[in-house]
């Protein structure tokens, strides 16, 4: 099949027409055609071809097409079980150079270097992870201790033990504006709140009839 503009994909204008042969769509996605993988401008319909949707056409007004969507999210599963794969394989293949090539009982904290005879260094992260037990009134007790010992007791307690201000979301969502009090608290909340769009969950959830007949 040969259809494609490399020129017309490469800029992204308001309205984009689907570069299939004799179709004049307004396009809503790009796809990979060929096997230098081209990205040409789709409609809704010649995007569930073979080829893989590779971007989404900027500002595009087409109506959101159910059997798109459904590529997409069997692309997304693809890719996830792709990407799962390769977690585990390197993972593995970490764990493995790292228990071989250096032992856990010769290993210091920190960076580990092995040349090898063709120059390369092999560097080893060795971590180990330190944390206050979650037993407040504990680690309250020890800072009494520490404090109690002299005066150089509590000048190192606060440079080792240091307190996190933490936020509590629901408790946040439950400042009722109306209420002068709740009102200034939430200003003077809101000027030390940072907020940022994190990174969003996919998961598709199978028929109830479909889990039953497995």
């Amino acid at each position: 099949m040969s259809w494609g503009n490399p020129a017309a994909a490469t800029a992204t204008p308001v309205a984009v027409k689907c570069e299939y042969p004799g179709c004049d769509n307004p396009a809503a996605v790009y796809v990979a055609i060929g096997e230098d993988k081209t990205k040409a401008a789709s409609c809704c319909e010649h995007a569930l071809f073979e080829n893989p949707i590779v971007a989404l056409v900027e500002g595009s007004t087409v109506a959101v097409s159910e059997a798109v969507t459904k590529k997409l999210v069997a692309q997304h599963e693809a890719a996830k079980a792709v990407l799962e794969a390769a977690k585990n394989s390197e993972m593995e293949a970490r764990l493995m150079v790292g228990n071989y090539a250096f032992p856990l009982a010769g290993r210091k904290e920190g960076v580990n270097n092995l040349e090898l005879s063709d120059g390369r260094v092999v560097k080893l992260g060795h971590k180990v992870n330190y944390k206050l037990s979650s037993d407040n009134e504990a680690v309250e007790k020890a800072e009494d201790e520490i404090d109690a010992i002299g005066n150089e007791g509590p000048f190192l307690r606060e440079r080792i033990i240091t307190w996190e201000a933490k936020f509590s979301k629901s408790e946040y969502n439950k400042l009722d504006t109306s209420n002068p009090t709740h009102a200034k608290v939430k200003a003077a909340i809101d000027k030390v709140l940072e907020i940022s769009n994190g990174t969003p969950s996919l998961e598709v959830k199978e028929p109830k009839a479909k889990l039953n007949n497995q």
